[in-house]
């Protein structure tokens, strides 16, 4: 599904956490994954990943046996361990794959750090404990010691058996009879002296790295020591780290990892102090020495190394494959021992991807490792050539800083730079700054040219410029329509396809739906106040996850990615609002997209779960997201952070340990607690007296002087609690209250106390407390001592000032009667700030209780939604206001419509009750269809569904019966005769007086705004209210006369949706009035004849056949004749020379203003936009000013000629008539002489475009 992945990071501090099998595929353990990659000498590829772990993966080992290479076993902390493995308690667990038997023991109750199975034997074992020793026990015989292996001073890192007995036999190293094993305490190996001599022999052998800085060799069979290899100390790399543990710190950062190769057992490598790989070799000869390191230069990993293992390639090429902490994997050519590739990782979910708008496939990655890659995208021979701006994870951070993140990067982004950074000179070319924002809330600026300067704080610039001051920025528009928490906001971009998008402005929440807003208007014509956008121009729904990232597609008009929490990422078209494109190759939350530059059809996520895939959507075979339950991880949530509770309870002590050292421990607990001693009330005079003699000798006689205040001595201590007791037992009470409430130190004992001092004390006192509960935030409790001294007001007053709104409306209620003005306030005040929350139900019903149904019903509104719409036509029904609930009643039957749900009155999910509406067909109160006082909707809505059912292909909802098109005796009816009948049998409308009231009331509908953007529901709605008017003017004149206003309203239905770019719409609407294919032939079951008499509506009759003519040409040739009209031909003409004319003094204009900043400042990058609009040989004299623009006089003086008609009642193309009509009469059709002549002489005077004009070659040679 994805094309390449960078995979998060392999886990830290695990000695056996990846291996290689002899297929090339390696597997390493990152977080709860193992992930699988696909190794060659030139680069690698990810293959996938293993799940099912639910903690951190640590250890990983592919099946050693010949034949099973392909099984693979991990263990994780989550104990879902597999074949052997042991805990931090030194338990050790073994598994049988084959027969399924299992067993387990406990060689030594220490903490276990590393194992290894032996290739030689399969039931030797090796466990090295953290102090420093490793056992060999025989797992057949339920974990027997063979052998204790002392002599490292400090934890295990990593084991390493020899390859095989038969590689030993060979004869390469092995000791002689006559050379002593040497001791574990005896002289190392690095000493030349005390080098042994190596022959022939056999034997098994052990190589461990331990914290102590050390490799040992050990033999197995006798279980002494071979030789010891210590850490050489490399200057270059290692930096102050001396050798020996000189420095602490460096051995803290220590991680000596091992690893024999299967075909060099002469050779064994090791990790170094800061990342080196050495190969030492175990059989020196005279002059040689005995380690190398591997890599020149920058090559070598910058941290230490956890994980080593090694691949042997079908053409006997043997790799190294090294993971360290630096978050790299580096492939190594042991052949050379040089670096071959290396592959970056990820150590945190990426939040933050942005391409460079200057070097073309520059990919900057930021996320929660704190980390700013750049990634070469194009690279051919460098697939995964990364770079990384901060490099502070490479060292300990000792201060504070400001020139780099020390939490999540969350947003990037490219722009010119700013000061410090700057373009350089004259010479130097432009390039962009990366900025970044992180959770420390700093905004850094960084240079992509030197990535290893210093990032500059642009708040810190700022501050030292010009001070922070608050821009003087002026609202536009305010979009209300999200419900939750607004993540993410994306325009447009400028320079994308189809400009007149320009003002989209994509956004998504916490919530499914994404919204895509037209800001047009808002932005162009501002108004004051700011405008208030409660409707979307388009949603996409689909997501079932929250939304975290948005981006628009740079090469494809009104394309939008999308990603969620639901673990996928959608691409969307936004103008037909449906999904194209659904990717789910990620594990986890998806927080990051960003559109490739360069690849229409490669799209770039980053996730939760460590990784960033490039994919392609021509290559996804999903076009919407899952349906259905949460991903399991969030399902789990709650479910996990219930366990995490129950386990942080506390609960008796269970004996789990094997030599019983929690129950010692608790044992031992229990006696302490029992042994410990209560603390003195005095405190002080217990301490004095365990001074020396002296001292209390010298106090007796300075007591025996000196009068001493205990309270001062108490207080001076630190223990007031002691002086409020000793005012008690003196009997001042007040004295100790007064104490207590100056220190904030009162409870409920001494309030309960306080009651023996009378009224008067008790409530001063509870006052007091109120305060300090106050200033504790336990607002109920102080809200319950008010109301005990009959504070009823205060107590009220105190939760609401709190905006503890709930539990200050049930005390207000309790307590006070229901008509009472307080309580009004306080769900007014409750309601406003739900309302600026967002939660307008919860409002809603505050207002409600509080009897502003008004302000309830519009707060309810601002959701637009039909279940919105109609409860807040109920509320506002039931308040009285019943303009308002015809308003919002009418809003919901436009949002019904438009989602094609004509009977949605029926399922009784209306918007209005019952007695609204005597029909219930749409949603109007029965006020006003009694009365027959607004009934014009309900027509209009009539209409738009009849129009709805021929002139869409969408899935209707629900229609009614009377719907369906029908057919007379002669063909199918026109529509208009459909219409009429309908209103007469179902809404009771038909000739008479009344039609004229019904005639002012369609007037005044609003029609919808038709744009090139428009959907065919909106044209629908908007020719529905023509077609209405132009029914209730035939019912008003008749079938005879009067059908002046008549004719220019049929001609506005069908210039509709000609006007923007529907014209099937338009040939369907043709057929559909004029069936009979005359204009003058209205209805012949009414026999109703147009017959217009002024001017204007004589030219629209014949406006109105033309192009009913245009569309039934095909069929019927003889009808051509008023096609070829020679004044709408020379108006035709003259416009598009016109356009044409326009266009060159467009880029006249263009040309100059760029010479003329050329003059003014000199730079570079405008050469290629000078060369752009460079001048042709031979047009600069035609294309001068002057000349333009006489030529634009006298065009303009042309159509000023014209008749108005011909220019405000179009016809169709006359050139492109006329090229139709010759090549009908080429094709046979039968079409008269005169009007081909007629044809061929329009062709000769008006064809004057190049394409036009090639097009007529053939009819008029």
């Amino acid at each position: 599904m994805h094309e390449r992945l960078v995979p998060a990071s392999p886990n830290w501090y695990c000695g056996r956490c990846s291996d290689t099998n002899p297929r090339g595929v390696m597997g390493f353990g990152a977080r709860n994954t193992v992930h699988l990659l696909d190794v060659s000498a030139q680069s690698c590829r990810v293959l996938g990943s293993l799940t099912g772990h639910r903690e951190r993966v640590s250890g990983f080992s592919f099946c050693r046996h010949p034949g099973q290479d392909h099984l693979c076993a991990s263990c994780s902390d989550d104990g879902t361990n597999l074949v052997v493995w042991a805990d931090d308690r030194g338990l050790v667990l073994c598994y049988w794959f084959n027969t399924g038997d299992s067993s387990s023991f406990l060689p030594l109750p220490k903490p276990l750090v590393s194992l290894c199975c032996s290739p030689h034997a399969w039931s030797l074992l090796a466990l090295g404990y953290k102090h420093g020793m490793i056992l060999l026990v025989d797992v057949a015989k339920k974990g027997e010691v063979l052998h204790r292996l002392r002599g490292h001073e400090d934890e295990i890192h990593s084991l390493s058996w020899s390859p095989s007995s038969s590689s030993l036999d060979q004869g390469v190293w092995a000791p002689s009879s006559s050379t002593q094993e040497q001791d574990p305490a005896g002289e190392e190996a690095e000493a030349a002296e005390g080098a042994p001599a190596w022959g022939r022999g056999k034997g098994r052998y052990l190589a461990s790295g331990s914290r102590d800085q050390t490799v040992r060799v050990w033999n197995a069979d006798t279980g002494r020591g071979v030789m010891t290899l210590k850490l050489p100390y490399l200057k270059k790399r290692g930096g102050g780290a001396g050798p020996g543990g000189g420095a602490s710190g460096v051995k803290d950062r220590l991680w000596l990892s091992v690893f024999w190769p299967d075909d060099r057992p002469s050779q064994l490598l090791s990790s170094s102090f800061s990342g080196e790989l050495v190969l030492w070799d175990l059989a020196p000869g005279p002059g040689r020495q005995r380690w190398t390191v591997l890599g020149s230069g920058d090559q070598n990993h910058s941290r230490i190394v956890f994980n080593m293992s090694s691949v042997c390639l079908a053409g006997g090429q043997r790799l190294l494959l090294s993971t360290s902490m630096d978050r790299e994997i580096k492939c190594w050519d042991l052949a050379s021992l040089e670096c071959v590739w290396t592959l970056p990782t990820l150590g945190g979910s990426v939040f933050a991807l942005s391409f460079s708008p200057v070097a073309a496939g520059l990919l900057a990655l930021g996320g929660a490792d704190q980390m700013i890659r750049s990634w070469d995208t194009l690279s051919l021979q460098r697939p995964y050539h990364t770079q990384t701006f901060w490099q502070g994870i490479r060292s300990k951070i000792t201060a504070s800083s400001s020139s780099y993140h020390q939490k999540t990067v969350y947003r990037l982004a490219w722009a010119p730079p700013l000061p410090p950074i700057s373009y350089g000179g004259a010479g130097e070319r432009g390039f962009c700054s990366l900025y970044s924002c992180g959770g420390e809330g700093l905004i850094l600026q960084h240079d992509p040219r030197n990535l290893a300067t210093d990032a500059a704080n642009i708040d810190k610039l700022i501050r030292d410029t010009n001070s922070i001051k608050r821009p003087d920025l002026k609202q536009l528009c305010s979009i209300q329509q999200h419900s939750k928490m607004v993540n993410t906001l994306q325009w447009y971009p400028p320079l994308g396809p189809q400009p007149d998008l320009h003002f989209l402005l994509a956004s998504g929440s916490s919530g499914t739906k994404v919204l895509v807003h037209d800001l047009r208007s808002a932005c162009e014509t501002p108004v004051d106040p700011p405008a208030v956008i409660s409707e979307a121009f388009r949603t996409l729904s689909g997501h079932t996850g929250k939304i975290t990232g948005l981006s628009w597609s740079p090469h494809h008009p009104a394309r939008l990615a999308t990603v969620s929490y639901d673990r996928t990422a959608q691409v969307w078209d936004v103008l037909k609002g449906e999904g194209l494109v659904n990717y789910r190759g990620h594990g986890n939350r998806v927080m990051c997209v960003e559109w490739s530059p360069v690849d229409p059809d490669v799209v770039w996520t980053g996730a939760d779960d460590f990784t960033v895939h490039e994919w392609r959507l021509s290559r996804q075979e999903h076009t919407a997201p899952p349906r259905g339950k949460k991903p399991a991880g969030q399902r789990d949530k709650a479910k996990q952070k219930k366990i995490n509770m129950a386990a942080s309870s506390p609960r008796e002590a269970e004996p789990t340990s094997v030599d019983g050292e929690s129950e010692s421990n608790e044992r031992e607990t229990k006696s302490a607690m029992k042994r410990r001693k209560p603390r003195s009330m005095l405190p002080l005079s217990t301490a004095m007296d365990h001074r020396s003699k002296e001292d209390l000798l010298e106090d007796c006689v300075t007591l025996a002087t000196v009068t001493h205040s205990p309270e001062e001595a108490h207080l001076d201590a630190g223990h007031p609690d002691s002086v409020v007791y000793l005012r008690l037992w003196t009997g001042d009470l007040e004295g100790a209250l007064s104490v207590a409430a100056e220190r904030g130190e009162l409870s409920d004992h001494l309030l309960a106390l306080a009651a023996a001092g009378g009224y008067r004390v008790w409530s001063r006192a509870v006052q007091d407390y109120v305060k300090q509960l106050c200033l504790q935030d336990q607002h109920l409790k102080a809200a319950s001592f008010l109301l005990s001294i009959n504070k009823l007001q205060e107590a009220i007053d105190l939760l609401h000032s709190h905006k503890m709104y709930r539990e200050a409306i049930s005390l207000a209620r309790s307590r006070l009667s229901d008509h009472d003005p307080v309580l009004k306030d306080l769900y007014v005040s409750w309601a406003s700030a739900l309302e600026r929350d967002g939660h307008l139900s919860a409002a809603a019903k505050c207002y409600v209780a509080a009897g502003a149904g008004f302000d309830a019903a519009k707060v309810l509104s601002k959701k637009s939604d039909a279940p919105s719409l109609r409860a807040a036509a109920m509320l506002a029904h039931l308040a009285g206001e019943r303009q308002l609930a015809h308003t919002l009643a009418l809003r919901c039957a436009k949002g019904l419509a438009a989602s094609l749900d004509w009977k949605y009155s029926k399922h009784r999910k209306y918007p209005v009750p019952r007695k609204y509406s005597k029909h219930r067909k749409y949603p109007v109160p029965r006020k006003y269809s009694k009365h027959r006082k607004y009934p014009v909707h309900r027509l209009c809505f009539c209409v738009a569904e009849m129009f709805t059912v021929v002139l869409t292909d969408s899935e209707v909802v629900s229609l009614h019966p009377w719907s369906r098109p029908s057919r007379g005796a002669t063909g199918p009816d026109p529509i208009q005769d459909r219409v009429r009948e309908v209103w007469r049998q179902h809404f009771g409308v038909a000739a008479g007086p009344r039609v004229e009231n019904l005639l002012k009331e369609v007037r005044s509908v609003e029609k919808s705004q038709l744009s090139s953007n428009s959907s065919p529901h909106q044209v629908v709605s908007h020719i529905s209210v023509s077609l209405s008017l132009a029914v209730l003017l035939w019912l008003r004149s008749g079938d005879e006369g009067g059908d002046d206003e008549l004719v220019r309203v049929l001609w506005e239905v069908l210039d509709a949706p000609r006007g923007v770019g529907l014209l099937s719409m338009s040939a369907q609407l043709c057929s559909l009035i004029f069936p009979y294919g005359e204009v003058g032939v209205f209805s012949r079951r009414f026999k109703k004849s147009l017959v217009p008499v002024v001017t204007e509506a004589v030219a629209a009759s014949v406006s109105l056949q033309a192009f009913l003519n245009y569309y039934f040409l095909y069929d019927l040739c003889i009808r051509a004749a008023v096609l070829l009209s020679e004044p709408h031909a020379v108006h035709q003409s003259t416009q598009n020379a016109i356009d044409r004319l326009q266009q060159r003094l467009a880029g006249l204009l263009l040309k100059h203003s760029l010479v003329q900043r050329q003059e003014n400042q000199e730079e570079p990058g405008n050469r290629e936009e000078e060369a752009e609009y460079r001048e042709e040989p031979g047009q600069g004299a035609e294309d001068s000013l002057v000349v333009l623009s006489s030529q634009m006089t006298g065009y303009q003086q042309d159509l000023a000629r014209l008749p108005d008609t011909v220019k405000m009642f179009g016809r169709p193309d006359v050139v492109e008539c006329s090229l139709l009509v010759l090549h009908l009469a080429s094709r046979g059709v039968l079409v008269s002489g005169s009007l081909q002549c007629r044809a061929r002489d329009l062709l000769h005077r008006y064809a004057r475009t190049a394409q036009t004009q090639r097009a007529a070659a053939r009819f008029l040679s």
